[in-house]
C-alpha cells in the first residue's frame, strides 16, 4: 500500500502525463476529483469484501476500463479480496463521471498512452495477485492463531474450574482446622487435658528414672504398676458407670414421687371443691352459674343441666357431688334468665360503644303465633337480640317492638339515665333491614318520623333490604316463565298430567316445580314420612354404590327449587330405574313422581331449573353466604349480575360451554349436575336454550325492580359520599342471621314445647352470639362479680316484663276475638231485620205465592209497573233469603216480564210449601193482619217447627232432628222412601256444645220414622270459613227435646 504523500505525487504526474492541467487545483480538489472517480470502486470493493475469484475481478477491471480510463493510471487500487463477481454491477454505476471530464479522459486515452495504460494494468494484475497471497498467509496465520486462542480458552477454563474447585477445598479445610482449633482449644480448657498433660509428665519423669536405674527390678515394678493402674482404670470405670446408673434411677424415683404428690394434691383439692358458698343460705358459687349458663348455651336443658354437673365431676375429677350441691331445674332456669340479662348486656355494650349499628328485624309464624326476631350489626359483627310475640305484624306493632329493645337496651347498660342511653342508641342507629313486605316499608318511615322528632335532627336513616330475598323473586318468576313456556309450546298437560289416574288433580303449579317439590319430599330429607320412600330409596344406592344427594325442599327456601333440581336432573335415571323397578306397589304421590321423571317435556323444564341454579343463583347464593361484600361495594356484582342477564336474554348459546367464566368468578362446588346437563342431547340443549333466554326475560325485570338502588342512577350505586360510605361500612347484604335464628326458634319450640318467648329468645341469644364468652372473659374478676350480681337481681325483673307482654299479646288476640263476634252478631241481626223486613212486606202483600195463580193475582192488586216489579222482587227475596231456596229461576237481574216467567216458573218446578206446613191465607183483609207480637210467634214456629205439628217427610234437603237413646241428632234429608220414612245423613254433634256441629270424616247416614223426628226446618249456618262446622242460631232444640222425652219417654 502507498502512503497518502507518496499517491498524490503520483496521481499530479499522471495527470500532467496524460495531458492535463492540474497546477491550479490544490490538493484537497485533486483528493475530491479522485474520490469521484474512486467512489465506484471503493463501493465495489465493499460489496466484494468476502470474495476470491481474481479472474473476474480482472475482467470487471477491464470492463471498466472501457468508461473509466483513468483507472489504468491509478497509482493504487484499495486492497480487497476477491469475492464473488456475479453480483458485480454489468453497467457503471450511477455516480460514474460525465461531461467534460469524461471527454477529457476519452481524448487522454488515445495514441500513446494505449501502451502505458497496459503496462499499468499488468502492473495492477501483479499487485492484485501479490495482496492476495498475501491476504492467504494472513489467513492461514489467522485461522491459526484462532484455533490457538480457542484451545487457550478452553484450557483456561478448565483452570478456572480447577481454581474454583480448589478455593471451595481450601475453605473447607480452613473451616475443618478452625473447628479443630478451637477443639484443641476446649480440649486445653478442660481438666481431662490438664490431667493428661500431668500423666505425660510424670511418664517422661520415670522414663528418665528408668534410663537412670538399669536395675531389672525397677523395670518389672513399672510392668506390676502399670497393670495395677489398668485394673484400677477399669474399676473406676465401672464403678462411674454404676453411679450413673444409681443416679438415673434415683433421678426417676423422684419424678414419679413428684407426680404422685401432684397428683395427690389436684385430687385433695378436687375433693374439697365445693359448689356452694358459706352461709346460711348457700348460695351456688359464680362459677357453677357460669357453667349452668354455658350448658344451656349448649342445648342442655334446665331439668337436665345439675345431672351433666355430677356426670363430669364423676368420670372426670372422680368426685360425687351430692343432688343438694347441684342447682335443681328451677335454680337452673333462674341461671338461665341471669344469662338471659348478660347477653343483653353484651347487645348494650357493643351498641353503646360502637359507632354506627343497623337493626334487622323480619317476622315469622309458628303454630298460628307471631314472632318478631331482631338483630343488630355493628363493625364488630352480628348480635342476635331474641324474639317478641305480636297479634298482628303491622306497622305499628313493628315500631313499637323496635323503640321496646332500644328502651330495654337502654335500662340495661345504665339503669338510673336510661333516657340518656336510649337517645344515645337511637343516634347511632344508622340503618333498617328487613324484606320488601308492606308493613314492613310504613315501619321505616314511622321510625324515621320517631327517631327525627326524638332527637331533633333531620338525617335519615338507611333503609336497606335483604338482598337474599331476591332468590324468592327469582323462584316467583322462573315459576311463571315455566307456566308462559307450556303455554306456548301448547304442552300444558306434560307428565303425570296426561295420565288418566290424575285427570282430576288440579294443576295450581307448573309441572317442573312440582316435580322437583314432590320428588324432594318423597326421597329426600325431612320428607313426607305417610307417602314417601326415602328408607327404601337409600338402600338402592347404598346397593349400586351410589351416594344420595337429594336434598330436602324445606332446607333453604331462597334456592330450593333450582337447587332441587340440579341434584335430580343428575339422579333421574336412578329415580326411574328404582321407581320401576323396585316400587311396584307405589302409592299415588310416588306414581306422579315417576310419571313426571319419564317426561322429556318436563325434564327439559327441570335441566333449565338447573341451569339457572349453575350460571345464576349458585354463584349468587355462594357470594351472598362469603359475607365479604359490603353494602356499598354490592352494586359491583349487580351491574355485572344485570349486564349478563341481558346478554343471555338475546342469546344464551355459551350456556352450555364449560369454558365460560362464572358469575362473579365463583364456581359452584358441585360440578356433578353441570356434568349431567353437558351430556344432554343437542335437540334437549337447543330446547334449554330458548327457555333459558325466555327465564332470563323476566329476571332482567325482576332484577330491575329489587336491585334497582344498586344499578346506575341507584341510591346505592358508586356511592361518593363519605358520610354514607361511613354509615354502609358495616351494613351486611342479608339478613341470613334472622333467618338463622327462626331456625333455632324451630328447635327450640319442638324441644321446649311450653316453654315461653321469653326462654326461647335466651336459648338464640345464648348460642349465636359467639363472642358473648370472650367479652366476658376479658372482664376483670370484680367485674364479671359485678355483672354477675346485676343479673340477679334483674334476670327476673326481664323475665316479668316479657311474661306481661305475653299476657298483653294474649288479651289483644282475645279483644280480636270478641270484635269478631260482636262484628258476627250484629251481621247476623242484621240479617235477622232483613228476613223480617221481607217476611213483614210479604205478609202485606198478602203472603207468599205457592202457584202461577197467585203470582198473576198478585200482580192484578197492584196498580203501577213499578210497584209489580217490587212485590214480584219481595217475593224472590223471600224466596231465597228467608226460605233459603237455590235456584237459577230466583234472579233478581230482570224487566217485569222476565220475573214473573221466572217466579212461575220455579213455583212449578217445586212446591215451596209442603202440605204439613201452615199456609198463610192470601185472602186476609188488612184488619185480620196478626200483631206484632203474633207475628213474631208465627215466624219463630215457621223456622222451628216442632212435633205438634204432626211431621211428615216432604222434601230433600229438609234440616231434621232426631231422637236417639237419651240424646238428639242434627240431619238433613237426603232420600224420601215415603210421607213418614227417610234417608238422614247426620252431622257429628260437638261433645262440648250441643248446638254446634260438623260433618264427619266419613258419611254417618240411617232411616228414620217420622214419628222420631221433634224439630225441622231450622236454620243451620256455618260457623268456620271451610264450612266444616255448624250452628243453629237461636237455637231452642235442647228445649223441644226436653218436651218431646217428657211427652212420649
Amino acid at each position: 500500500m502507498f502512503q497518502k504523500d507518496e499517491r498524490h505525487t503520483l496521481c499530479r504526474q499522471w495527470f500532467t502525463h496524460v495531458g492535463l492541467n492540474i497546477s491550479d487545483l490544490s490538493d484537497k480538489q485533486l483528493r475530491a476529483r479522485l474520490d469521484k472517480v474512486r467512489k465506484p470502486y471503493d463501493t465495489f470493493s465493499k460489496s466484494l469484501h468476502r470474495g476470491n475469484n481474481e479472474a473476474k475481478l480482472k475482467d470487471y477491471l477491464f470492463q471498466q476500463q472501457s468508461h473509466f480510463p483513468l483507472v489504468s493510471a491509478m497509482p493504487t487500487v484499495p486492497s480487497v479480496v476477491p469475492c464473488a463477481i456475479e453480483n458485480a454491477p454489468a453497467t457503471p454505476p450511477a455516480d460514474h463521471p460525465t461531461g467534460d471530464e469524461l471527454t477529457h479522459l476519452k481524448i487522454a486515452s488515445s495514441g500513446r498512452q494505449l501502451a502505458a495504460l497496459r503496462r499499468s494494468n499488468e502492473e495492477l494484475s501483479g499487485s492484485l495477485l501479490e495482496a492476495k497471497n498475501r491476504e492467504m498467509i494472513y489467513k492461514d496465520l489467522l485461522k491459526e492463531k484462532t484455533q490457538s486462542v480457542t484451545t487457550l480458552q478452553a484450557d483456561l477454563t478448565k483452570l478456572q474450574g480447577k481454581a474454583e474447585r480448589s478455593a471451595s477445598h481450601i475453605k473447607c479445610v480452613e473451616t475443618q482446622l478452625c473447628s479443630a482449633k478451637e477443639y484443641i482449644g476446649k480440649i486445653r480448657q478442660t481438666n481431662f487435658y490438664k490431667r493428661l498433660k500431668r500423666q505425660e509428665t510424670n511418664l517422661k519423669k520415670r522414663e528418665e528414672n528408668l534410663k537412670d536405674h538399669e536395675d531389672g527390678g525397677c523395670i518389672q515394678t513399672i510392668e506390676r504398676l502399670k497393670h495395677k493402674l489398668k485394673l484400677c482404670q477399669t474399676a473406676n470405670s465401672s464403678l462411674r458407670a454404676k453411679l450413673n446408673s444409681v443416679k438415673e434411677k434415683r433421678q426417676q424415683d423422684l419424678d414419679r414421687h413428684n407426680q404422685l404428690t401432684a397428683d395427690l394434691l389436684e385430687e385433695a383439692v378436687v375433693h374439697t371443691v365445693k359448689t356452694t358458698e358459706e352461709g346460711p343460705r348457700k348460695k351456688f358459687t359464680h362459677d357453677v352459674i357460669k357453667t349452668t349458663i354455658g350448658l344451656i348455651s349448649c342445648g342442655v336443658s334446665a331439668k337436665n343441666s345439675g345431672h351433666v354437673i355430677q356426670t363430669v365431676a364423676r368420670n372426670l375429677f372422680h368426685t360425687d357431688i351430692d343432688d343438694k350441691d347441684v342447682p335443681s331445674e328451677r335454680t337452673s332456669l333462674r341461671f338461665a334468665d341471669q344469662g338471659h340479662y348478660l347477653a343483653k348486656y353484651h347487645v348494650a355494650e357493643t351498641v353503646l360503644d360502637s359507632d354506627n349499628f343497623d337493626i334487622h328485624f323480619d317476622g315469622t309464624t309458628r303454630d298460628h303465633r307471631k314472632y318478631v326476631g331482631q338483630q343488630v350489626t355493628t363493625s364488630a359483627g352480628s348480635l342476635s337480640c331474641g324474639f317478641t310475640e305480636v297479634a298482628t305484624e303491622d306497622a305499628k306493632t313493628l315500631v313499637d317492638v323496635t323503640v321496646s329493645l332500644l328502651q330495654e337496651v337502654a335500662q340495661v347498660y345504665d339503669k338510673d339515665d336510661t333516657e340518656r342511653c336510649f337517645k344515645a342508641a337511637l343516634q347511632k342507629c344508622s340503618g333498617l333491614m328487613s324484606d320488601r313486605a308492606a308493613p314492613n316499608k310504613l315501619m321505616k318511615k314511622d321510625f324515621n318520623d320517631l327517631r327525627k322528632a326524638t332527637l331533633g335532627t333531620e338525617e335519615d336513616l338507611q333503609f336497606l333490604y335483604c338482598n337474599a330475598h331476591y332468590l324468592l323473586g327469582l323462584g316467583t318468576s322462573a315459576e311463571k316463565s315455566l307456566k308462559e313456556l307450556q303455554t306456548e309450546w301448547g304442552q300444558q298437560r306434560i307428565g303425570r298430567d296426561n295420565a288418566a289416574q290424575f285427570g282430576h288433580w288440579q294443576a295450581k303449579e307448573a309441572a317442573a316445580v312440582r316435580y322437583v317439590r314432590m320428588a324432594c319430599e318423597v326421597l329426600g330429607p325431612r320428607g313426607d314420612d305417610q307417602c314417601g320412600c326415602r328408607d327404601a330409596w337409600l338402600a338402592y344406592c347404598e346397593m349400586t354404590n351410589k351416594t344420595s344427594t337429594v336434598p330436602s325442599f324445606k332446607s333453604n327456601r331462597f334456592n330450593s327449587i333450582f337447587y332441587g333440581a340440579t341434584k335430580l336432573l343428575a339422579h333421574r335415571d336412578d329415580i326411574i330405574e328404582f321407581l320401576s323397578d323396585y316400587m311396584p306397589s307405589r302409592n299415588q304421590k310416588l306414581e306422579s313422581v315417576l310419571k313426571d321423571a319419564q317426561s322429556e317435556e318436563v325434564n327439559v323444564f327441570v335441566a333449565t331449573l338447573a341451569m339457572v341454579y349453575e350460571r345464576i343463583t349458585g354463584p349468587y347464593w355462594t357470594l351472598l353466604c362469603a359475607g365479604e361484600t359490603s353494602y356499598a361495594e354490592f352494586f359491583l356484582p349487580v351491574v355485572e349480575l344485570h349486564a349478563q342477564l341481558r346478554e343471555w336474554r338475546d342469546d344464551s348459546a355459551s350456556i352450555f360451554s364449560p369454558h365460560v367464566p362464572s358469575l362473579f368468578s365463583i364456581q359452584v362446588p358441585d360440578a356433578s349436575s353441570l356434568a349431567a346437563l353437558l351430556d344432554l342431547d343437542e335437540a334437549t340443549q337447543q330446547k334449554v336454550q330458548r327457555a333459558f333466554s325466555h327465564f332470563c326475560v323476566n329476571f332482567v325485570a325482576v332484577t330491575e325492580r329489587q336491585l334497582d338502588d344498586f344499578l346506575p342512577g341507584g341510591r346505592y350505586h358508586a356511592v361518593q359520599d363519605p358520610q354514607v360510605l361511613e354509615r354502609l361500612r358495616h351494613s351486611h347484604i342479608t339478613n341470613l342471621l334472622g333467618e338463622a335464628c327462626f331456625g333455632d326458634l324451630d328447635i327450640s319450640i319442638y324441644t321446649h314445647r311450653n316453654s315461653s318467648v321469653h326462654h326461647h329468645s335466651t336459648l338464640t341469644m345464648l348460642k349465636r352470639n359467639k363472642t358473648m364468652k370472650a367479652w366476658f372473659n376479658q372482664k376483670s374478676n370484680e367485674e364479671q362479680r359485678q355483672l354477675l350480681l346485676n343479673a340477679s337481681s334483674s334476670g327476673p325483673e326481664m323475665r316479668k316484663r316479657h311474661r306481661e307482654n305475653d299476657r298483653e299479646v294474649k288479651a289483644s288476640k282475645r279483644q280480636k276475638l270478641q270484635l269478631q263476634q260482636q262484628r258476627t252478631e250484629a251481621d247476623r241481626q242484621k240479617k235477622a231485620r232483613e228476613k223480617a223486613d221481607i217476611a213483614q212486606e210479604i205478609r202485606q202483600d198478602g203472603g207468599a205465592c205457592s202457584s202461577a195463580g197467585d203470582v198473576d193475582r198478585l200482580l192484578e192488586r197492584k196498580a203501577l209497573q213499578r210497584e209489580k216489579l217490587a212485590a214480584l222482587k219481595t217475593q224472590i227475596r223471600f224466596f231465597r233469603h228467608v226460605l233459603g231456596f237455590k235456584s237459577e229461576l230466583l234472579k233478581l237481574t230482570q224487566d217485569l216480564p222476565g220475573l214473573e216467567q221466572s217466579l212461575k216458573e220455579f213455583l212449578a218446578s217445586q212446591d215451596p210449601f209442603p202440605e204439613h206446613r201452615d199456609r198463610v191465607d192470601n185472602n186476609l183483609d188488612e184488619e185480620d193482619e196478626p200483631s206484632e207480637s203474633d207475628s213474631s210467634a208465627s215466624e219463630h214456629e215457621n223456622d222451628q217447627r216442632v212435633d205438634s205439628d204432626g211431621f211428615s217427610f216432604a222434601q230433600t234437603g229438609q234440616t231434621v232432628a232426631v231422637f236417639y237413646d237419651e240424646t238428639f241428632h242434627v240431619g238433613t234429608v237426603t232420600n224420601i222412601l215415603s210421607a213418614d220414612e227417610a234417608k238422614v245423613n247426620f252431622l257429628k254433634k260437638s261433645s262440648l256444645d250441643n248446638n254446634r256441629f260438623s260433618w264427619p270424616a266419613k258419611e254417618d247416614s240411617d232411616t228414620v220414622s217420622s214419628v222420631f223426628v221433634f224439630a225441622w226446618d231450622f236454620l243451620l249456618e256455618p260457623i268456620s270459613t271451610n264450612a266444616r262446622m255448624w250452628h243453629v242460631p237461636n237455637s231452642t232444640l235442647q228445649e223441644q227435646y226436653n218436651l218431646y222425652v217428657e211427652k212420649y219417654c
